[in-house]
């Protein structure tokens, strides 16, 4: 009898000791499910900079804990063979500090020749941006761009190809009534979308819209572009928020936006303050700017980042696709590229 309890007793310590082993290994390791990997970001698709030559992407840092409340997400900068990773910091004005995304945030412009990045916030509800931000990497400095909190307008940033500029676009409207659906099956939209800028439609209309151009050092306007017309489909909210989904891009030759999208319209935008109709190519994708998540050769590169206690590894690697050669069979909805199979628009 006693030799059996002993036995038991053994046996218990050995399994306890066991499970003190494996709780130790699951510290830090918040995974969101059953194959993600401890203190390992799976592959995520990285921001090209603006000269093609290095990456930015997020990493989740999974905390002390087996608790999703330490998590967080912030921001390295690596290059092309997953070699000289490093942090991006923010300032608190009395410590610089890993910078930590914040809920919506992501990553919308890396200048490499500039040396700043572009984040942008979603609105809460999914449509349109509600903030666009500049985090500057020489001296850590988080500059407000644009806010999206007025009613019948809707704000948006894209830098130019060299990082230099800063266009700062305002879609205007005004304010008549608030919307209602007729029919009572859609009585609780909270969005209406119109497709043309007709005057009885009603939350916002008659808009316009303004061209800033900013250069991004002196943060003087280089150019602007007042009361533009335009005909473009976009969302109202029941309190009259408002969100244009604008199709833009810069070239070497200025900033190109659709005006008219019934009449597929393209006009130009120079720094010599005029403006005339553009010959959008066609049969190729275009890219809004020098930095996006594929490379000016429709190359996608999918960031491989090891992580342990807050200190990035040496063996991270770097996954380069060429989509241009890619077929259709690439595409899901968990991961659609409108690029695959494409050539690159030279603008």
């Amino acid at each position: 009898m006693t030799l059996f309890r002993e036995i038991n007793n053994q046996a218990f310590k050995l399994l306890t000791i066991v499970g003190i082993f494996f709780l130790a290994l699951l510290q830090g390791c918040a995974c969101s499910n059953d194959t993600d990997t401890c203190n390992y970001e799976a592959g995520t698709v990285a921001l090209w900079s603006d000269n093609n030559e290095k990456l930015a992407v997020v990493v989740t840092d999974y905390g002390d804990s087996t608790s999703v409340n330490d998590n967080f997400q912030s921001i390295v900068t690596l290059d092309l063979d997953g070699r000289n990773i490093a942090h991006v910091y923010g300032n608190s004005n009395v410590l610089s500090y890993e910078y930590r995304l914040k809920s919506e945030q992501y990553l919308n412009y890396y200048s490499a020749l500039k040396n700043y990045i572009i984040l942008a916030t979603n609105n809460h509800s999914g449509i349109g941006v509600r903030q666009y931000q500049r985090l500057d990497l020489d001296n850590l400095n988080l500059e407000t761009l644009v806010t999206n909190d007025e009613t019948c307008i809707s704000r948006h940033v894209l830098p130019s190809l060299d990082g230099a500029v800063l266009a700062i676009i305002e879609v205007a409207g005004q304010e008549n009534g608030f919307f209602v659906f007729d029919d009572p099956e859609y009585s609780n939209v909270r969005y209406k979308q119109y497709f043309d800028n007709a005057d009885s439609n009603t939350g916002c209309n008659k808009l316009t819209m303004k061209v800033t151009l900013v250069d991004v050092d002196t943060k003087e306007a280089i150019a602007e572009f007042l009361n533009e017309e335009i005909n473009l489909s976009y969302f109202v909210s029941r309190t009259n928020s408002m969100s244009v989904d604008l199709n833009m891009y810069w070239s070497n030759q200025g900033l190109i936006i659709k005006t008219n999208s019934q009449n597929k319209i393209y006009s130009i935008f120079n720094l010599e303050s005029t403006t005339a109709v553009y010959d959008f190519p066609k049969n190729c994708y275009p890219l809004a700017t020098s930095s996006s998540y594929v490379s000016q050769q429709n190359i996608e590169a999918k960031a491989f980042v090891i992580l342990d206690n807050g200190i990035y590894s040496t063996d991270n690697k770097v996954e380069l696709t060429d989509l241009s050669v890619k077929g259709q069979e690439y595409d899901s909805w968990d991961h659609y590229v409108p690029s695959v199979g494409q050539d690159i628009c030279v603008l």
